[in-house]
């Protein structure tokens, strides 16, 4: 399922932009700092991720059985 890796991928680069880079910069915080915050939220970041994927498969497939005729 390339949908979910690429999910994976998503949830891994909005972690990394969002949660270590821009909201610790705009609190004045170190940023890129490993802490227990920002590894629970890389997980739920990484199920977002999953999950998001996943659900744009199953949307991408239903849509695509309903097609009939050409394009």
């Amino acid at each position: 399922m390339p949908a979910a890796v690429l999910g994976l991928g998503y949830g891994v680069v909005a972690w990394l932009i969002g949660v270590m880079w821009i909201m610790p910069a705009n609190m004045g915080m170190p940023v890129f700092e490993w802490n227990d915050v920002t590894s629970s939220s890389f997980g739920a970041h990484l199920v977002f991720g999953l999950l998001l994927g996943l659900a744009y498969a199953c949307i991408a497939s239903l849509m695509g059985k309903k097609r009939t005729g050409s394009a």
